[in-house]
């Protein structure tokens, strides 16, 4: 079993941050599908009102394309 963590920071070199997110999602089943727990998230530190939120959207996200969370 494995467990995949993300770095949700989204810096202006590494491309749409929608594109970055929408790739941490499909990672996430990826990995369920052999056998890895993508899930828990954690908050961001220091974060503003849209940081707070992502960890229990990408969350629920993770979970509506999962089988297994």
């Amino acid at each position: 079993m494995f467990t995949l963590r993300f770095d949700m920071r989204a810096p202006s070199w590494a491309g749409p941050a929608a594109d970055l997110y929408a790739a941490a999602i499909d990672m996430c089943a990826w990995a369920e599908t052999r056998g890895g727990r993508p899930l828990p998230l954690h908050p961001l530190r220091g974060g503003v009102a849209p940081d707070v939120a992502w960890p229990y959207l990408e969350r629920a996200a993770a979970a509506a394309r999962a089988n297994d969370q």
